[in-house]
């Protein structure tokens, strides 16, 4: 994994671990307000450096926050630190998140790794942006070596079976997610956290305009 530290000397934290190829610059935009951001990304591997933990524990009060296959990477990896958040939200994913019934279906997935190409990401960012995918163009990754090796890593993970402990206190649901069926979504989280619907598709973020209105969100 990649994180990327944004340091300004406060007291509070979010951590924030995107979505499969959704690098920092489409976030730029939340305003930051009294948070440092740890972002974090590129889930080819699950590790990350040492200091990682040390840093955290240095603040006062730490959210985290983690969107589509960011969901599942966050808890394996955090697994254990559920004490050290104030809150945990999940942005449109799950534990799941290969499943028929509670993530993105097996045949959907499975067939975007097999026949991943260039013009077949760009149909995926459409999906995932839809009206806003002439806007955020510039600062998308068309790098498939990367991308492909990233969908290997998350298959692998969710094909060893391996039992994720929910780290979660909220989940956000977007009504009409392309990606991750929001039906499949209300099934695996009706009996673990509280739900938020929001409008529009998988990247909801251009409705909020801080990382403040994330941890906000309400019913």
């Amino acid at each position: 994994m990649k994180i990327e530290r944004v340091k300004r000397k406060k007291e509070n934290l979010i951590i924030f671990f995107s979505g499969f190829m959704m690098n920092k610059e489409l976030f730029n935009f939340l305003k930051l307000n009294n948070y440092d951001l740890f972002f974090i990304d590129d889930y080819r591997d699950f590790s990350i450096d040492d200091s990682f933990f040390e840093d955290i524990e240095s603040y006062f009060k730490v959210y985290l926050i983690s969107f589509s296959l960011g969901v599942i990477t966050a808890a394996d990896f955090l697994k254990g630190y559920k004490r050290y958040f104030n809150e945990a939200i999940a942005i449109n994913g799950t534990l799941k998140p290969i499943d028929d019934f509670f993530g993105i279906p097996v045949d959907i997935f499975n067939g975007t790794l097999e026949n991943l190409s260039e013009e077949n990401l760009d149909r995926f960012y459409k999906r995932v942006f839809e009206k806003k995918y002439d806007m955020v163009k510039q600062y998308l990754s068309y790098d498939i070596e990367k991308a492909k090796s990233e969908l290997i890593s998350i298959k692998n993970f969710v094909d060893r079976g391996t039992l994720v402990e929910n780290i979660y206190t909220k989940a956000i649901i977007s009504e009409d997610d392309r990606i991750f069926p929001p039906s499949n979504q209300m099934s695996f989280w009706q009996r673990e956290v509280k739900q938020i619907f929001v409008s529009g598709g998988h990247f909801p973020f251009y409705q909020f305009e801080s990382w403040d209105d994330i941890i906000d969100a309400d019913v």
